[in-house]
């Protein structure tokens, strides 16, 4: 544990993130163009897969009111895509770029051929990417320059001034997890040539949203958003944050927050105008007070007879004979996961799966969740250029409306219309025709041409400004339009983004391919789909954000499939038949401390035998029926008040040699090693770098060989770090070579030789042929995106890889595996 004290050393120091620079991110990205023209495996190309029925999570949406049926839409990790026909056909536009994280889109009304992209997602999650700038296109997106603020990361809005295409104004968020100068407001009046930062307020808070008054382009309004800056917390607020307003272009700015909440507790801030008056300003803010309100609320119901402590003494019969809609109600007060529905928990109670007492168990870990988080959208209006503001509606919305991610929201948008129609983006999408009076939710079961709802989260609207009952709508789930503002919806299945965490695939012929994909599920689909043909055999297994995928290795019938934070289930495909087989710790003052995307195995030697990793490692021996901890505690134990769990397990894998050997690596960058079961644990990763660990690999060449991918994309780091020991974790070389400074998310051995490496990584894939001693590129044809997930499928021959924004991809690998000649030793 000596890391671990470290680690808290440097916190308590202020010291633990540095900032990156962007000179030597620069040269990464031009050695990562070098290696991918120079590479003897270039002609190689790669298949796209899908699936691409789920969509996967748009940022932004930009028309124009001259020809309605022309839009572009931003792919929070997917790049940059164009249509010319409403949505019938796609071309990307930003595919070979140093990023595929986009934040904001700016197009020009007089000239069609002037588009500006701001790189970097603002919507702030566990799976945002930093980007490198902002780019302009004089020619529709056929080709583009980096216009400079590199160093932004984030990028919330971009301003054309009406006047003069060649001004501009940046809004730029900053860093996500580190202080850094180049964040808040910038302005060009030379069409990017040359910028000057207008509004500053300090290196810890950038502005987030931004926009101008079309009558007198010289004001404009800014949302400043002051924030936490730690992996384990992705909200904050604080004095600094607020809106701010220039009349004379940016030369002064004002702070203007009379009526808004107390700015310590202001978190993110969005911002709309009206076109017609542009006096009149929404503004939808993430009130953090609102948790105390929360907790009143909390309090208050549990007045009603069905509560957290009435369940555990109850019987499954009773609980059976409780009210559907009064059971929902139970779950959604305290914040269960929207996974958690009245009908799926009576499947389970029936089956044996799952008894009161668990449920009792799994709300109180929600509501301790829900109770020290943000909950508190807001609407505000002003009637008077943002000097007074007053809330619109006459008390709290709904919790639904952010739950507990309001870092993750923030827009409004006003109809050109009418001053008194608005828009709130949210996890539902929501309409008022009364000024903010009162909402009511218009994408709720509402089904289109494309067969199915629309999805939660919503993030991006276009609304055409001379058919404003005509709206283009983006959310995690991809696309939708609507021509009556919003009574019902189109579902467009044909844009190629998805965002996969992870890849798997089963030995039938055709094989089927597996995927967990960021709020869309865990998906599966044959190796032969084509896309573009009739009918989509992808079919989703699984709902919420999918995380884990394995296939049962005796039955290709039976596959565990995991959502966020450990929700791990056993599904017969034959029947239909899921069993909620999440571990749980026998102590409930000290639940098990899930990741994200916590890391699950099925053993190779003992089908029956699974492993999950939580801030233990937990083992069952009868298909998940029943956990054990066979581990302590092996992570820093960084107990803190934050929305995302941190100190867990990220990283899992058995011997393929040996079934009592096992090694486990965390986010805070531990890494412990067994040999005998879990007897016996030692940390085997002092001299590391004390990073998220990504992936380990325990080789099937040579037991005590082992591989150790590490990211620092968390701690706004870019550098490499890929590892190999020898000697069960003795001693450690790196495998960076020749490879450009950039994260690693995982990495594979070749099934038949050990000298055959792969690693995918945030700008592509690449391969040694050499164990890692050197690497030459495989990006070729692939799209600039994360690369989080590979698997070898051994019979075919074939790559798989999972990018986190344009979905799965395939290249097959004869070429590659006949160069290098298996050894006939072993180290």
């Amino acid at each position: 544990m000596k890391k671990a004290r470290v680690l808290l050393i440097l916190l308590a120091l202020g010291s633990f993130f540095s900032p990156a620079v962007w000179a030597t991110r620069q040269e990464a990205l031009d050695k990562h163009l070098r290696l991918q023209q120079a590479s003897i495996f270039r002609h190689l190309q790669w298949e796209a897969l899908g699936p691409y029925f789920t969509g996967g999570r748009v940022s932004d949406i930009e028309g124009y009111a001259s020809r309605p049926y022309k839009f572009l839409v931003a792919s929070a990790s997917g790049g940059v895509w164009l249509t010319e026909n409403n949505g019938t056909t796609w071309t990307p536009i930003f595919d070979r770029e140093s990023t595929a994280s986009i934040g904001d889109i700016a197009v020009s009304q007089t000239d069609e051929n002037l588009v500006w992209v701001g790189t970097g997602e603002a919507n702030s999650s566990p799976n945002t990417y930093a980007g490198t700038g902002v780019f302009k296109s004089i020619d529709n997106g056929r080709s583009w320059k980096n216009q400079g603020l590199t160093d932004s990361h984030h990028i919330g809005r971009i301003i054309i001034d009406p006047r003069d295409n060649n001004t501009v104004y940046v809004a730029a968020l900053g860093h996500l997890y580190s202080v850094n100068e180049e964040r808040g407001v910038f302005k060009t009046t030379d069409g990017g040539k040359t910028w000057q930062k207008i509004l500053f307020i300090s290196p810890r808070t950038g502005v987030i949203d931004l926009v101008i008054d079309q009558k007198n382009p010289d004001t404009l309004y800014a949302a400043a958003w002051q924030r936490e800056r730690r992996p384990w917390n992705l909200t904050g607020g604080g004095q600094e944050s607020g809106i701010y307003k220039t009349t004379d272009g940016g030369k002064t700015w004002a702070k203007k927050i009379a009526g808004l909440p107390d700015s310590i507790y202001l978190g993110r801030i969005g911002l709309t105008i009206s076109p017609g008056n542009p006096q009149v300003l929404y503004a939808v803010v993430d009130n953090l007070q609102s948790r105390i309100l929360k907790k009143l609320e909390d309090k208050d119901a549990e007045k009603d007879e069905l509560t957290i402590e009435s369940l555990p003494g109850m019987s499954v019969k009773s609980l059976l004979e409780v009210n559907d809609i009064k059971l929902e109600r139970l779950l959604r007060r305290y914040g269960a996961p929207e996974l958690y529905e009245a009908q799926m928990l009576k499947r389970l109670l029936k089956q044996g799966q799952i008894t009161p007492g668990d449920v009792a168990r799994l709300l109180s870990e929600a509501r301790e969740k829900t109770q020290t988080m943000v909950l508190g959208a807001e609407v505000y209006r002003t009637d008077d250029g943002a000097q007074t503001w007053a809330r619109t509606h006459p008390g709290a919305l709904s919790s639904d409306i952010y739950k507990t991610y309001g870092f993750f929201f923030g827009q409004v948008r006003i109809s050109p219309e009418n001053d008194n129609i608005l828009y709130l983006l949210a996890i539902p999408l929501l309409q008022s025709v009364n000024g903010g009076r009162t909402f009511s939710e218009i994408s709720k079961s509402v089904r289109g041409l494309g067969g199915d709802e629309v999805h939660v989260d919503s993030h991006a609207l276009w609304i055409d400004p001379l058919q404003p009952n005509r709206m283009v709508l983006g959310t995690d789930g991809g696309i939708n339009i609507t021509y009556d503002r919003g009574a019902s919806w189109q579902k467009l299945e044909n844009l190629p983004i998805a965002q996969c965490y992870t890849v798997n695939y089963d030995l039938q012929n055709p094989y089927r391919i597996y995927s967990g994909l960021q709020d869309n599920g865990v998906v599966v689909g044959p190796r032969n789909y084509r896309f573009g043909a009739r009918g989509n055999p992808w079919v989703m297994i699984l709902g919420a954000d999918g995380a884990s995928v394995e296939v049962a290795n005796d039955n290709p019938a039976i596959i565990y499939a995991a959502s966020q934070f450990g929700n791990l289930f056993r599904l017969d495909l034959r029947q239909n038949r899921p069993f909620f087989i999440k571990p749980q710790s026998a102590d409930a003052d000290t639940p098990y401390r899930f990741n994200w995307l916590a890391p699950f195995i099925i053993s190779r030697h003992q089908p029956a035998t699974l492993y999950m990793g939580a801030n233990k490692v937990l083992k069952s021996i009868d298909q998940g029926d029943h956990w054990v901890s066979i581990s302590p505690d092996i992570t820093g134990q960084l107990h803190t008040d934050g929305n995302v769990p941190y100190a867990t397990i990220t990283a899992l894998a058995e011997s393929p040699l040996d079934p009592a050997f096992l090694c486990a690596g965390t986010d805070d960058g531990n890494l412990w090693l067994t040999q005998d079961s879990g007897e016996k644990w030692v940390e085997i990763g002092a001299v590391l770098p004390a990073k998220w660990i990504s992936r380990v690999v325990v080789s099937r060449f040579k037991k005590e060989r082992l591989y150790v991918t590490m990211t620092g994309h968390k701690e706004d780091d870019f550098k490499t770090y890929i590892f190999v020991s020898h000697d069960a974790g003795l001693n450690w070389e790196s495998l960076a070579a020749n490879l450009p400074d950039e994260p690693v998310n995982v990495i594979r051995e070749d099934p038949g030789n050990e000298s055959l490496l792969y690693i995918g990584t945030d700008l592509g894939v690449y391969v040694s042929l050499d164990m890692g001693h050197s690497w030459h590129s495989l990006k070729n044809n692939l799209p600039s995106s994360p690369v989080f997930d590979l698997q070898v499928q051994p019979r075919e021959r074939e790559l798989i890889i999972g990018t986190h924004g344009r979905g799965v991809f395939i290249l097959p690998l004869k070429t590659i595996q006949e160069i290098v000649r298996p050894p006939t030793t072993h180290d």
